[in-house]
C-alpha cells in the first residue's frame, strides 16, 4: 500500500490533469504536465487507487470474498466520478 501512495503521487505530478472545479472557476481543462499544485492533481484519483490496492491485498488473504471487494472497488471508483 506504501508503493501504491508513492505511484499515485508520482502520476499526479508527471500527468496534472486539471481537477473539474477548475475548469468551471478558471476555464483549465485538460493535462498540465509536472505540476506542483494540488489544483492540477486529479489524476488518479487518491481514493481509487487506495481501495484497489487494498482489496487486491485483502483479496490475496481472502480470496473467499473477491467478489465483495470487486463491488467495493467500483462503488468507489464510480463515486468518484460522479463527485469530481
Amino acid at each position: 500500500i506504501i508503493l501504491n501512495v508513492i505511484a499515485y503521487n508520482f502520476f499526479k505530478i508527471t500527468f496534472g490533469r486539471a481537477r473539474p472545479i477548475t475548469f468551471f472557476q478558471t476555464g483549465q481543462y485538460g493535462f498540465y504536465f509536472l505540476q506542483f499544485t494540488s489544483k492540477m492533481w486529479s489524476l488518479p484519483s487518491g481514493h481509487a487507487t487506495m481501495i484497489t490496492a487494498t482489496m487486491t491485498a485483502l483479496s490475496r488473504y481472502w480470496p473467499r470474498y473477491q467478489w465483495l471487494y470487486l463491488i467495493l472497488i467500483f462503488l468507489v471508483c464510480l463515486s468518484r466520478l460522479i463527485l469530481e
